[in-house]
């Protein structure tokens, strides 16, 4: 069965992958089968098929007069490419079948389907044509980017903004996740003096962000816990707070590309009324799924 298949006047293109279900890994090899069909003869620049990494973002952009605007713009980056058709002539009735091979980077982002940028891996026929628009077929590749294992170790993790007066860390089981993972931590604080906060909150945090010109940032606050309210804290006294965090299923991964960056953190905040919040922030690393067994 192809499960691309494109169909437009006296041209037919078909897709069909070795795994169109998936799942595919960085460092797998895609196998593809391409099905090429032309009823009337046409001249083409050229035919082409390849890996290609896509992605689309949002970024905003200063004129000379200082106003501000925001732009979107796409880029396709072909990782693997081969040529079906030289520039030429194709002629009439013609059908060919290609079966062609292509190994995933093994540095590979993950797909992202975020608010200010997207990304995609897909598997692209383009039949480019001089003075006339392409023809294009793709298929989007459904790859999981699972978490290496480099940072898995439980511990106390993170830093206080005011050590001085108060002494905060997050006990985590380590710091890669999966998407719809549940984290079961603790928040350790350990008072240096007396104080009295309106609450103690806890945030799960994405961030996305665009670096070009401007830059431009986009912030979701996952999921937010009251772990206390109107709460006293005595110097010397240490105070623990279990608590549960469930990162959304949502293709929302960690990701770092050349046009966006997306960030994850647990970010814990002693809420001070008319002073400054005790705050503690960590990173933590979010991937779309697990290794292969």
């Amino acid at each position: 069965m192809a499960f691309g298949l494109f169909k437009g006047g006296d041209v037919n293109i078909s897709l069909q992958l070795d795994r169109p279900a998936g799942p595919y890994y960085p460092g797998d090899v895609v196998h593809t089968d391409i099905t090429l069909e032309v009823e009337k003869g046409m001249k083409v620049q050229e035919v082409r098929a390849g890996l290609v990494f896509w992605e689309r973002y949002q970024w905003i952009d200063r004129d000379t007069e200082g106003k501000t605007s925001r732009r979107w713009s796409t880029d396709e980056a072909w990782v693997s490419r081969e040529i079906l058709v030289p520039k030429g002539s194709i002629p009439d009735d013609f059908r060919q079948t290609y079966s062609l091979d292509w190994r995933i980077p093994p540095e590979a982002q993950p797909p992202y389907a975020g608010t200010i940028s997207q990304t995609r891996w897909l598997v692209k026929v383009t039949v480019a044509r001089r003075l006339k628009k392409d023809i294009n077929e793709e298929i989007e590749l459904p790859l999981i980017v699972p978490p290496p294992g480099h940072r898995a170790q439980p511990d106390e993790y993170g830093e206080s903004s005011h050590p001085d007066a108060v002494h905060m860390r997050l006990r985590l089981p380590g710091l890669e996740f999966v998407e719809g993972e549940t984290i079961n931590g603790q928040l350790l604080i350990e008072p240096r003096q007396d104080f009295g906060v309106s609450e103690v909150r806890l945030e799960l945090v994405r961030g996305e962000y665009v670096p070009r010109d401007e830059g431009n940032r986009h912030t979701a606050i996952e999921q937010k816990l009251q772990l206390a309210r109107k709460a006293k804290f005595q110097a010397g006294t240490p105070v623990v707070y279990d608590f549960t965090l469930d990162i959304p299923d949502q293709g929302c991964p960690t990701s770092w590309t050349n046009n966006s960056r997306v960030n994850w953190a647990i970010r814990a905040t002693l809420n001070r009324r008319l002073r400054k919040d005790f705050k503690i922030e960590q990173a933590i690393f979010v991937y779309n799924g697990p290794a292969p067994n």
